[in-house]
């Protein structure tokens, strides 16, 4: 995701956006869009609608799936 200058107005991605994100295919953020994992956003412009997931979800999503994993051994960055 990259930085964008405030504007006040949250950017919203695209399903082939998060799928890039992700390194995963449109069918798996789709099955998280069904299951209630992102929210089911739909952009109504141009020809056709299109799912938009908010830039604060994903964060979100990424935020609750992260975890610290200890090597035993590894000490502190710094450490001798």
């Amino acid at each position: 995701m990259e930085v964008q200058p405030s504007t006040g107005i949250e950017r919203h991605y695209s399903v082939r956006s998060v799928a890039e994100i992700f390194d995963r295919s449109d069918d798996w953020v789709l099955d998280r869009i069904k299951a209630g994992e992102f929210p089911r956003l739909l952009d109504l412009g141009a020809s056709r609608a299109a799912y938009r997931i908010p830039e604060s979800v994903l964060k979100e999503y990424i935020k609750t799936r992260t975890v610290e994993i200890e090597v035993p051994g590894a000490g502190t960055p710094g450490e001798r």
